[in-house]
């Protein structure tokens, strides 16, 4: 079966901005790992943060719970 997926999503609240105004996603299985993913969205929030900007990084992880896979869509899926 498919594993989890983790995505660490930045988010940077602009200096006097009520919402936040960028978001930004870190696949872990695009940046080579979750602990790489993890630290280039801190680099990229601790730089908005020199520039006088909040940031937070929240992990997001998706995990399938339910399948329903047809014989001929199996050993495409497993």
């Amino acid at each position: 079966m498919k594993n989890s997926v983790v995505t660490y999503v930045l988010i940077v609240y602009m200096d006097g901005s009520k919402d936040y105004t960028l978001k930004n996603e870190f696949p872990a299985s695009e940046y080579g790992g979750e602990v790489k993913a993890y630290e280039l969205a801190k680099a990229v929030g601790e730089e908005y943060n020199k520039m006088g900007h909040d940031f937070v990084i929240m992990q997001e992880t998706i995990t399938p719970v339910h399948y329903v896979i047809s014989e001929k869509n199996k050993e495409r899926l497993l």
